[in-house]
């Protein structure tokens, strides 16, 4: 409970924060994940960059990281201030897309590192660089789909 008032708190006076966190509030709502709780971070330091795997390519930009416990239906979805501060609101909306459809794909994601996690470690690395690359093109597919959406509602 504390931590939750702390973060309030902090809101109230980092307005990226609060731009932030209402743009994955309202792709939480439109996703349908209103059941999940999904906290988000942003870190000040530099060195605290997301933990992005090798595998990714660079092409896609990456800016935060969704950890994601399906079963629970809790994410935790962590980026740095630099990733987004200079971002306008397109920009972030984009941004905050992306990172809730991480969490819509997590169930089928953890499943594919299970079977990849039964693979002779000589097979397993071109698999997961594979899926990593899979992952993210289906993410940014999605993503782009819902934005145009957006834009061309009646």
């Amino acid at each position: 409970m504390m931590k939750k008032r702390k973060q309030k708190k902090a809101e109230k006076i980092d307005p990226l924060a609060r731009r932030w966190n209402a743009a994955v509030g309202k792709w939480k709502r439109v996703l349908w994940l209103t059941h999940w709780r999904i906290d988000t971070s942003i870190q000040d330091r530099q060195d605290a960059t997301p933990n992005v795997s090798a595998a990714t390519p660079a092409s896609f930009g990456t800016i935060a990281q969704a950890d994601t416990i399906s079963c629970y239906r809790q994410s935790e979805i962590k980026l740095t201030r630099g990733s987004i501060a200079s971002k306008n609101p397109k920009e972030m909306n984009e941004s905050a897309c992306h990172e809730v459809l991480h969490v819509v794909v997590a169930p089928y994601d953890a499943m594919v590192q299970e079977m990849l996690m039964a693979l002779p470690q000589e097979k397993r690395e071109g698999f997961e660089k594979w899926h990593d690359q899979a992952k993210e093109e289906l993410v940014t597919h999605l993503q782009n789909v819902f934005i145009y959406e957006e834009a061309h509602r009646a």
